[in-house]
């Protein structure tokens, strides 16, 4: 009876130890994260665009001058990075068209190039840039837009390494323009937007090579300069684009929610 009792006292014990405890915090979510930054540098989004949100960091490019647009309608940003850990914010770039983390490096669209600020020294990896690029989720690649020289509003999607090296071509179509690049979860292929079919819509590039697949709009075609029934807006930037699991690529354009099954070859 006494061991009985012992026992029935060390669970009571160990059940109001365990009641006290405290339930652990819930992380914010990354609308939260993103209004927290935007506070923190007193920001709104009328004046701000939210370049990236990776982990509990958050890069925000405020309009540098809105009155007078960079080439091809391309505002200039002063970037801000925000650190959830320590609750604040600060300016990182004075202006660039885009920028975005990669680890603990800092990428921008700087002056018509894509540059990499990394423990105080500048590099260039790329030139002829469009303010267009992504980082894979492995840190090791960056899928940049690359201007043709012959004819600016043609652009290729090139594959370089994220500390810099020759470019390979991962999706060139001539008399088009490539844009808007995000990797899959996976990091097996590149999503991106291409108007190689007559309209703006997302296609599958695999990062080892081969050809690449529409994923939007497939078969639809222009009908007298307007758009065709079920045509499917393209997202309006690589900020706009997540994902939900593995496969399904989430974002809002022209006023409506967009969701594309983005898995490999079927």
């Amino acid at each position: 009876m006494i061991g009985r009792m012992r026992i029935l006292c060390i669970a009571a014990l160990m059940l109001s130890v365990g009641l006290a405890v405290p339930a652990r915090a819930k992380a914010p979510s990354r609308a939260e994260r993103v209004a927290r930054a935007m506070s923190r540098a007193h920001l709104t989004p009328r004046t701000a665009r939210v370049l990236q949100v990776t982990g509990p960091r958050v890069l925000l490019g405020e309009i540098v001058d809105a009155s007078r647009p960079e080439s091809d309608a391309i505002p200039a940003y002063r970037v801000w990075s925000y650190d959830a850990r320590r609750d604040a914010a600060q300016v990182v770039l004075a202006r660039a068209a885009w920028a975005a983390w990669a680890g603990s490096d800092l990428l921008a669209v700087e002056d018509g190039a894509l540059k990499l600020h990394a423990h105080g020294v500048t590099r260039t990896l790329l030139a002829r840039a469009a303010p267009d690029f992504a980082v894979d989720p492995s840190g090791r690649w960056i899928a940049a837009v690359v201007r043709r020289p012959e004819l600016s509003l043609d652009t290729d999607l090139v594959l370089i390494p994220e500390q810099g090296g020759p470019a390979r071509p991962i999706a060139a179509f001539a008399g088009s323009s490539e844009s808007r690049p995000l990797f899959t979860p996976d990091d097996r292929a590149v999503i991106f937007v291409s108007g190689r079919g007559g309209l703006a819509s997302l296609w599958r590039a695999p990062i080892e090579g081969g050809p690449a697949r529409q994923l939007t709009n497939v078969g639809l075609r222009a009908q007298g300069g307007r758009l065709p029934k079920g045509f499917v807006p393209p997202p309006p930037d690589v900020a706009a684009m997540h994902w939900e699991g593995a496969h399904t690529l989430v974002y809002t354009a022209a006023g409506r929610a967009v969701r594309v099954d983005a898995g490999g070859a079927r």
